[in-house]
């Protein structure tokens, strides 16, 4: 009998011995070491970049990319997640999506370009509409790579895609800095961005190989469009979230203000994108493979739940209390007021793990229309939080408010996920909560420990509240959940036996 990658019988796990399993683990490892590496270059980059650039610097880069990514709203990016689902229709679909997604690309640029000059009179900044010029190439070069970047996914080639993904933040990290050093300004932030898409692009058609491409016809498109349109939709309200925010805060109290807000959102998601939002390019192909399979769809959910909180929750709780420190470390006293902004974000994203593997569950199954509405009304809950709070010139309120509507976005596609899989509640949420309950509180014994150490030198302060965090972590969840993590050490013991020689091909 073929047993579940992700069952669990009596609080252990058990290894799918087949060869979807052995590719998901193998996939997974390798996005998650180049995600590690992408993050050993990027967040030292993003440093470095913070002590070249200054705040207006950041506002102007966000501002531009607010107008940009407005503008993207109505591209197809959406088709790649379309043409995964769509699996057995792959061929064919992908040759008009081709041209439905590099055409629209082409079309928005020249809608960019004729907007721009607008966008720099309504800010009253003319450096903004140069900066649109240049970020808008990137949506047609990555609007052409669609297809060459689903094809790998629907062929579970995850270490491939993660390698082209690493060499290009490599690429965007050198370029920034380099022209940071330069004296380029907001441009540094901007411009490697454009060359990172056609280097993409290019290791993207090189690795997929050739296809057969056919004539254009919009016959077919129908029936492409309107689960992409869906996905375009939950796309914009993540546009919103991310460039509407800083967008709204940069008309209401300037670039520096804005720039300040950024800088702290993309600092404090660094690591939660490590854990969550990387492994979910993995799970969704792989939830995709079994949706015939309902119960074995159920359980490699819960157990995936499990798992991430385990390692975001304490993460974000250790970023939410050494960021103080960790910027006066780093001589970054203009940073400074970006600390409550990292503080609270960092709390509202340990219900991240749970979002993004609601989102792919539910992509898997196809109901990309719940996908999209969810995520736009998080957006809109955002953006006019943004706006309530804006006005009061305090940072910590705006980010408090998307902290919060985190959290309740987070829960609503859980509770949609588990319905949609029939079930399943007890066995994903009794350990999850239980390691947020743990994170929790060890948070709180480490900013105590903060707190009695004030007098230390920063680097003996982040050094020891890290210790006391992990510790208290590990002993607070043996007592929450007992053999949790006994059994989370098993898994991946078990992901990592051989596969059973009587198994199918991989």
């Amino acid at each position: 009998m073929t047993r579940s990658l992700t069952d669990v019988e009596h609080g252990s796990p058990i290894l799918q011995a087949d060869g979807l399993g052995r590719r998901v683990f193998r996939g997974a490892s390798s996005t998650l070491a180049c995600t590690v590496a992408t993050k050993a270059i990027t967040i030292p980059a993003q440093l470095v970049l913070a002590a070249l650039l200054l705040p207006e610097d950041y506002g102007l880069m966000a501002i531009a990319c607010s107008v940009t990514q407005i503008i993207s709203l109505v591209s197809l990016g959406g088709l790649g997640q379309v043409l995964v689902q769509r699996g057995e229709c792959f061929a064919d679909d992908a040759a008009q999506s081709f041209w439905l997604a590099g055409g629209t690309g082409l079309l928005l640029y020249v809608v960019m370009v004729m907007a721009a000059p607008w966008a720099g009179a309504l800010v009253a900044e003319p450096r903004i509409a140069p900066l649109i010029y240049i970020a808008g190439l990137t949506l047609p070069i990555q609007s052409w790579g669609v297809v060459y970047t689903a094809s790998l996914y629907r062929d579970l080639k995850f270490g491939w895609v993660a390698v082209v993904q690493l060499a290009q933040s490599a690429l965007v990290a050198a370029l920034a800095v380099a022209l940071a050093m330069a004296g380029h300004g907001p441009l540094a932030l901007v411009f490697p961005q454009v060359v990172a898409a056609a280097a993409g692009l290019a290791m993207t058609r090189a690795v997929s190989g050739p296809r057969r491409w056919q004539r254009p016809d919009p016959r077919r498109w129908p029936a492409m469009l309107a689960p992409a349109l869906w996905l375009k939709l939950g796309e914009a309200g993540d546009a919103v979230r991310k460039f509407g925010v800083p967008l709204v805060l940069g008309l209401v109290q300037g670039a520096e203000f804005a720039g300040l807000f950024y800088w702290g959102f993309t600092l404090s998601a660094q690591l939660v994108f490590l854990f969550g939002a990387s492994l979910t390019k993995v799970l969704f192909p792989a939830f995709t493979q079994i949706n015939a399979d309902g119960q074995r769809q159920s359980r490699a959910f819960a157990s995936a739940c499990r798992l991430l909180v385990a390692l975001v929750a304490p993460l974000c709780v250790l970023q939410a209390a050494l960021v103080d420190d960790v910027l006066k470390l780093l001589h970054l006293a203009h940073w400074m007021a970006t600390a409550e902004v990292v503080r609270w974000l960092s709390l509202g994203m340990m219900a991240e793990p749970f979002a993004v593997l609601s989102n792919s569950v539910l992509m898997a199954r196809g109901r990309f229309r719940l996908v999209g509405a969810i995520a736009f009304v998080s957006a809109l809950g955002t953006l006019g939080m943004a706006v309530l709070c804006a006005s009061e010139r305090s940072l910590a309120s705006v980010a408090m408010g998307a902290a919060g509507c985190t959290l309740l976005t987070a829960g609503a596609m859980l509770v949609f996920a588990f319905r949609t899989l029939g079930g399943g509640w007890a066995a994903a949420m009794g350990p999850a909560a239980a390691c947020c309950a743990a994170a929790g509180l060890a948070g709180g014994i480490g900013w105590t420990v903060r707190e009695c150490l004030g007098p230390w030198e920063p680097l003996a302060r982040v050094a020891a509240v890290m210790a006391t965090i992990c510790l208290a972590y590990v002993v607070l969840l043996r007592l929450a959940a007992p053999g949790f993590l006994r059994s989370l050490v098993a898994q991946l013991a078990h992901f990592r036996a051989p596969v059973d020689a009587t198994a199918g091909p991989m």
